[in-house]
């Protein structure tokens, strides 16, 4: 299986953006088990990153793989719409 892939989108060095790394790492740590990789793309510094990717708001995460890409933009403080957005299943419990 292709390892998860994902660029987070943040504006500046804010709480928002913060929370947004946090809850992200969080989820590909407990979910993903460390088969898993994200940038963070800050478009005050890198505008046309932004632009190239199509953002329209902060923060936003794009899963680029495994396919299909998707985009999550909404709601940070619920994990299991995260989860569901962007197609990642969390661990069973028949391990």
């Amino acid at each position: 299986m292709e390892r998860h892939r994902f660029a987070l989108y943040i504006a500046g060095e804010t709480e928002r953006s913060a929370k947004a790394i946090q809850v992200l790492e969080n989820l590909c740590e407990e979910d993903l088990g460390g088969d898993y990789e994200f940038v963070v793309i800050d478009v005050i510094r890198r505008p046309e990153q932004a632009v190239i990717a199509g953002i329209q708001s902060t923060p936003t995460v794009i899963r680029e793989a495994p396919p299909p890409s998707v985009h999550f933009s909404t709601d940070w403080d619920d994990p299991v719409r995260l989860r569901a957005a962007l197609l990642v299943q969390p661990p069973s419990d028949d391990a």
